[in-house]
């Protein structure tokens, strides 16, 4: 099959399950390409994806992108360019700036992971993602952004996936928009009078606050309906990063147990590990932005107004940019990559993202000897919008005083 046919002919199915092979064509053969089921280009090449990514005068954010639209039930930070993004920003940064985020990580972070871990730790074995990484990702952003005392994990878990599902549903199935609408009517529902209620005590502590009045120095606070878009993308971003993330980096080192050995022998090692895992698994699937005119990038003419991805999975593993870019390898020589995206719309949750990622490791390498792949149940890595090591099945050592 020829490559128009290979892209034109690619669904949706196969990219949820593994696009590598299709990447790995795409940027030897047609770096950018139109791809129907996807109604846009996919831009596949780290030089290009850089060039769209670094260049807001000819790329723009992608407003009415109609399924994220959908989830998110208004425009959001991600379809936004120049002040009104700054705008939303605003309400965002603040709670995740790197200050702040080295004020209260540590102490909201690691007692939560050690709580998760005393809970299977004992047993031998678990599902990783579901059982640890999950749970303490969602844990760290309820307290974070304030909503510890309104919502519990499990309902926070049960958002992200009708959310996330929701941000995939290229195939338009009612039941996946059934899930998405009960989980927006529910955070309407929940945290809806939290925000009355900041709006009316005024400005205080905490990303809710902030996201109701930060930047308004002419005191108008943002409406509800201003808030709640971003509020979703908080939730989505908050979630695979550090969640996702962290489970897609114990992935790695659970499948090169010689690395694995190197950072429990030296747990200065993590941070290295952590920057590999964001390399190698692609949490954040891909980034969407418009044709400002028409342009030409890679020889190829995008029309004014086209919608363009950036596979993030894919320019992380390009040839060209990184050594043997399939593996995973801590010990690569460290080049920046693009997994939380370029620009102006690069994640404001990076920092907190990489150290709620550190603590996770620095807790659960140490506690679990012996560590590796679970023999009797295989993970399963899937995503094209948001890509994790979904299901994570570990086995380890058991010591005698933890029976």
């Amino acid at each position: 099959m020829d490559t128009v046919s290979t892209a034109e002919s690619i669904d949706i199915a196969e990219l949820e399950n593994d696009p590598s092979p299709f990447y790995t064509r795409m940027r030897h053969e047609a770096p950018v390409t139109w791809v129907p089921v996807l109604d846009g280009w996919l831009v596949s090449r780290w030089d290009e994806a850089a060039e769209i990514l670094g260049d807001p005068t000819r790329w723009g954010a992608a407003p009415n992108v109609p399924i994220f639209d959908r989830v998110a039930g208004g425009t959001s930070v991600l379809g936004t360019d120049g002040a009104k993004h700054a705008d939303m920003r605003a309400g965002v940064d603040a709670a995740v700036a790197p200050q702040a985020v080295l004020g209260y990580v540590d102490a909201v972070v690691r007692p939560i992971a050690q709580k998760y871990l005393e809970r299977f730790q004992h047993r031998g074995r678990a599902d990783l993602t579901a059982e640890y990484f999950e749970p303490i990702s969602v844990e760290a952003l309820r307290h974070v952004m304030g909503l510890a005392p309104y919502v519990d994990a499990e309902t926070l878990v049960r958002w992200f996936h009708d959310l996330a599902a929701g941000s995939a549903n290229h195939v338009d199935d009612p039941e996946v928009w059934a899930a998405t609408d009960r989980a927006t009517a529910e955070i309407e529902q929940i945290v809806g009078p939290v925000l009355d209620r900041l709006r009316r005590e005024g400005p205080s502590e905490g990303m809710l606050s902030h996201m109701v009045f930060a930047a308004r120095d002419s005191g108008e606070a943002r409406t509800n309906a201003e808030i709640y878009p971003n509020l979703k993308v908080v939730l989505l971003g908050g979630m695979q990063e550090p969640g996702h993330a962290g489970a897609n980096t114990m992935f790695g080192l659970l499948s090169n147990p010689g690395q694995l050995a190197e950072v429990r022998e030296d747990l200065d090692l993590i941070p290295a590990a952590v920057q590999e895992g964001l390399r190698w698994i692609s949490a954040l699937g891909t980034a969407e932005r418009r044709a400002i005119g028409d342009q030409t990038v890679g020889g190829v003419t995008v029309p004014d107004g086209a919608l363009v991805y950036v596979p993030l999975h894919s320019v992380n593993r390009d040839e060209t940019r990184f050594e043997q870019p399939n593996a995973f390898d801590i010990n690569r020589k460290r080049k920046p990559h693009l997994a939380f995206g370029g620009g102006e719309h690069f994640c404001a949750g990076h920092f907190f993202a990489r150290h709620v990622m550190k603590i996770m490791l620095e807790e659960l390498i140490p506690a679990l000897p012996g560590a590796r792949l679970d023999p009797e149940s295989n993970p399963v890595v899937t995503g094209f919008m948001f890509r994790a090591a979904v299901k994570l099945p570990a086995a380890w050592d058991v010591r005698s005083d933890q029976n």
